[in-house]
Parts: C-alpha cells; sequence; structure tokens
C-alpha cells in the first residue's frame, strides 16, 4: 500500500480512535455490560470517575438521561473537589461552603452547564429554564439534589446525592478513617 497523504490521515484517525478506546476502556466496558445506550464522553467520564462508587452510576445514569431524554448536552464543570480548592471557593464567596462543608469535598456532586443547540443552562439561567428543560425532574426521579432549591444561595448548576447522606457523618467518617479532614482529602471515604 502506498502512503498517500489521505491513507495517512485515516490511519492516524483510526490509531486515536483506537488510543481514545483504550484510555477509556473501563468505561466503554461498564456502558456496554450494563446496557447503558450512548457512551459518555471522555470528558464526562473523567469527573465521574472522580466521584464516590457509590454514587458514579447514579450520576452516569442522570447524565445519560439528560442527554438521551432532554437533547441537552452536559458539560460537566466541577466534580470532587479538594478541601484546598474549597478553601479558596470559600475565601473568594462566603456564600460557598467551607472546607468539608461540601458534598464536592467526599465526591457526592457534580456542577453541570447543558446547552442544546444556541440555548445554554448555566448558574445565571432562571430557575425556570433549568425546569422547563426537564433536567430537575430527572434529578429528582433519580433522587439527587438540585442545588437550584437552596436557600439563600441557589446554585443552579448543582446536583448532589445528598438525599442519600448527611455531611455531618460524611465528615465524621472521613474524621474517624483519616484522623483529619487534611488527611482524607483525595480519599474516598468508606461509607459502610
Amino acid at each position: 500500500m502506498k502512503w498517500t497523504k489521505r491513507n495517512i490521515i485515516i490511519a492516524l484517525v483510526i490509531v486515536t480512535i483506537i488510543i481514545l478506546i483504550y484510555i477509556n476502556r473501563v468505561n466503554v466496558k461498564k456502558a456496554i455490560t450494563s446496557g447503558i445506550q450512548s457512551v459518555l464522553s471522555i470528558q464526562q467520564e473523567s469527573y465521574l470517575s472522580d466521584l464516590h462508587p457509590a454514587v458514579r452510576d447514579k450520576f452516569r445514569q442522570f447524565i445519560n438521561e439528560v442527554q438521551q431524554k432532554t437533547g441537552y448536552t452536559v458539560i460537566v464543570t466541577s466534580g470532587y473537589r479538594s478541601f484546598q480548592k474549597q478553601a479558596q471557593l470559600y475565601a473568594e464567596n462566603k456564600k460557598n461552603a467551607p472546607p468539608g462543608g461540601s458534598p464536592h469535598n467526599y465526591g457526592m456532586a457534580l456542577d453541570i452547564n447543558a446547552q442544546k443547540g444556541t440555548t445554554w443552562l448555566r448558574k445565571a439561567s432562571t430557575d425556570n429554564a433549568w425546569i422547563s428543560s426537564g433536567i430537575i425532574d430527572i434529578a429528582d426521579r433519580l433522587g439527587l439534589r438540585w442545588g437550584g432549591r437552596f436557600n439563600g444561595y441557589p446554585d443552579r448548576v448543582h446536583f448532589d446525592a445528598m438525599r442519600f447522606y448527611n455531611i455531618t457523618e460524611l465528615k465524621n467518617l472521613a474524621l474517624q478513617q483519616y484522623g483529619s479532614l487534611e488527611n482524607a482529602q483525595g480519599n474516598q471515604i468508606n461509607l459502610v
């Protein structure tokens, strides 16, 4: 076979696809074996892989359903967040949770934007825009808590699994298992 410019481009595309499948092989296998109809993007999976194992599949289902049922593409902007990053956010705005006080610190939350065509849902979007998209109904049905309902500081991009867990319990488990919240940073707490 003669290596023309066209053949080189085709070969590069094939190699790139193979590399992407290899890098994401665990998630591709999970998607295939669990019957999920659409494979999430590498960006989405990278955030999901940092979440606590107890809630990963719940958020994976959430993103898939949003994309399949509403036509919106989910853009994850934050997932697991270190206590150091939380301290920085708290210093910037005291309405943010302090370190150890955010579900993000335990891998229990995602912040997302959503896009369909030229329509974007972001933090500044109205409650009605988020609700009419159908995204909140999906979150509610899956038992995820929507930050747009937070008193005093609606965080419309925030979704968490705190209907299943209590932040005080998560802090106490982290302290029991690691001795301090700083030692717990970056480690998954045992929820049993």
